[in-house]
């Protein structure tokens, strides 16, 4: 359960840079389409395409003592591990609750744990100067090129 804290925080921190009114609003509103794109965009900003996602279905906890929590339910799928998860985003926190996880069989519980990490950290992207890699993923090169540098492009932007 920490390990998947850990590696989705960066992905919760990013979501609460949203106005937690604008998340109630596409919840009450039925705007599932605009939540599931800003959810989506801070899952690719972190981790490859696909391994992180948001399920679709989401809650909203509000009460007259407390500041309202947005709910979301999160998939993570690589590497013959698949889990599911509750992302509680509220305005000044932010908690996992892991609700379902299948692992290959004859696994025991600590080999299961660390097939999550190894997987979790397999799927997040790494930032670097030049923009992000994928860990362990290596661009694949005929064996006669090389990486070219990308060249310059300038563009006039027009007020139409």
């Amino acid at each position: 359960m920490l390990s998947v804290l850990s590696y989705v925080r960066p992905v919760a921190r990013d979501l609460r840079l949203i106005e937690l009114d604008h998340l109630v609003r596409h919840l009450t509103g039925a705007r599932m389409d605009n939540l599931e794109s800003l959810v989506e965009a801070s899952c690719e900003l972190y981790f490859r395409s696909g391994t992180l996602r948001f399920s679709r279905l989401a809650d909203l906890q509000i009460s007259w003592d407390m500041p309202p929590t947005v709910t979301v339910v999160m998939t993570f799928s690589a590497n013959d591990v698949t889990a599911a998860f509750l992302l509680h985003i509220a305005a000044n926190e932010a908690a996992v609750e892991l609700q379902y996880s299948s692992f290959p069989p004859a696994l025991t519980p600590i080999q299961q744990s660390r097939l999550l990490e190894r997987a979790l950290r397999r799927a997040k992207r790494s930032w670097t100067k030049r923009g992000f890699h994928h860990r362990g993923l290596k661009p694949a090169l005929h064996p006669d090129r090389t990486l070219a540098r990308p060249t310059q492009v300038s563009a006039n932007i027009v007020d139409l």
